[in-house]
């Protein structure tokens, strides 16, 4: 399968935000003479509207200098890709109104501030007042979501037997926020191990129609269920005798047996190892 490009870290600006001595002066300036909207204000800082992006020009008394943040999906699991990449953490994760903001610096000293909306969005009054948040209910909030279990055949693999992309592309950002990510199938650990690869996770995998759960797509095997010799051949017995389509792994091969009149079409070795 082919590899799977890595999505942006940063999804946009989330605001600009300039030092002012006294936040009065300050939108007395940039409100009264500029002309732009006060969107919302607590003591020490207000948030200004630049009318054509949702980024926000954020005047505040507190951090002499200027500073642009940046929104992600997940405070932690950015700072964690950034170091992995091999930027520094500044300030680790810590709580603000809308969520969780880090500080971070990449290898040529450039710092920049991530900030996710886990807590949600600012709510005001009829004046602009900062009056607490509002979670905002949507598959993007890592605060909503924490897992998701997805089916193969019919669900992520197209009639084709191959990865639907807008579905492979969801789960991919679905997990680089932070999501967890199973893998739960009728097929073989070894093919569920590639789909895991092509999405780039290392969650739990459910295989076999429940009789295989893994670890991670490298193990350990966390449970296996093995059906008794003798009840798999008074099954195959039974499917002989009314004409049963019947799927059966033993190790790393699935065996299939064909419906009367069933057209299965070409099949590559690797397709058979893997089942359908």
């Amino acid at each position: 399968m082919a590899r799977q490009e890595p999505l942006p870290l940063m999804r946009k600006v989330d605001c600009i935000r300039l030092y002012v001595p006294d936040l009065d002066a300050g939108l007395a300036f940039y409100v009264q003479q500029l002309g732009h909207q006060l969107i919302w204000r607590t003591a020490q800082a207000a948030g200004l509207c630049l009318p054509e992006t949702d980024a926000e020009l954020v005047l505040q008394t507190e951090d002499p200098g200027m500073e642009v943040d940046f929104t992600v999906d997940s405070a932690e699991a950015a700072v964690a890709r950034f170091k992995a990449a091999g930027g520094q953490i500044v300030v680790p994760p810590f709580d603000i109104h809308i969520g969780r903001c880090a500080v971070v610096q990449d290898p040529w000293g450039n710092r920049l501030v991530l900030l996710d909306m886990s807590k949600g969005r600012l709510v005001t009054d009829g004046e602009g007042y900062v009056l607490g948040t509002e979670v905002q209910h949507n598959w993007g909030s890592a605060l909503q979501l924490r897992l998701v279990a997805v089916d193969l055949d019919g669900t992520l693999l197209t009639s084709e037997k191959v990865l639907a992309p807008d579905g492979t592309r969801r789960l991919a950002q679905a997990a680089q926020r932070g999501v967890r990510v199973v893998i739960a199938t009728t097929r073989n650990p070894y093919f569920a191990r590639e789909v895991c690869q092509e999405l780039g996770v290392q969650d739990p995998i459910i295989c076999t129609n429940g009789a295989q759960v893994w670890a991670s797509p490298d193990g350990p095997v966390w449970a296996h269920h093995v059906i008794p010799q003798e009840v798999g051949l008074a099954l195959a017995h039974l499917a002989d005798e009314h004409n049963w389509e019947l799927g059966t792994t033993v190790g790393q091969v699935t065996y299939l047996r064909q419906r009367p009149g069933q057209t299965l079409g070409p099949m590559l070795w690797s397709a058979m190892c893997c089942g359908f």
